[in-house]
């Protein structure tokens, strides 16, 4: 709790603040991906998009929005060997035998609507404004631990695999 010579502004959160959120957020939908939970699983081809949207409070700047492929792997690599593990562009060729590889697909949205909440939830320090004994005023951060009543925070994950495979041209592929 700040004493009667702090107060805690609820400043917008810095670029480097919400990229960990980021980080842990693309952290939880590996792990929640039940294709890369196994440790005896391999992937003799793969392709993968990561995309991310933001939607922001600026009105110079409403919306950013960027998408990565994966890209093969370059011909003097050592690995790029067939069933290695080689990376393609998604979506995959289909296989040998006529049939078109697995999609999975998660989306995972975010409402962060207070930042000092979500610097609580996560463990960020807050930010906060101490007045001294002469009057002047200078910036320090309080550090807490994560704070689990905050809870996963507005937070929600949809299984967007039948999009994905429409977007991809895969609605009529029947995956055993």
């Amino acid at each position: 709790m700040p004493t009667h010579n702090e107060s805690v502004p609820n400043r917008a959160l810095s670029a480097p603040e919400l990229k960990q959120i980021l980080l842990d957020d693309f952290m939880r939908l590996l792990e929640g991906e039940g294709m890369l939970s196994g440790g005896g699983m391999s992937f003799p081809r793969v392709g993968y998009t990561i995309s991310l949207a933001l939607h922001l409070d600026n009105h110079l700047n409403p919306e950013s929005y960027i998408e990565l492929h994966s890209k093969p792997l370059a011909h003097n690599v050592p690995d790029a060997t067939p069933g290695k593990g080689q990376l393609f562009t998604a979506p995959l060729s289909r296989n040998d035998d006529g049939t078109q590889a697995e999609v999975a697909a998660t989306r995972l949205d975010r409402m962060i609507q207070s930042p000092n909440a979500e610097r609580l939830r996560v463990g960020l320090p807050v930010p906060m404004e101490v007045r001294d004994h002469d009057g002047t005023t200078r910036q320090e951060s309080a550090i807490y631990p994560p704070d689990e009543a905050f809870g996963d925070g507005d937070v929600t994950i949809t299984d967007v695999t039948q999009e994905q495979r429409a977007k991809w041209g895969q609605l009529d592929e029947v995956i055993p």
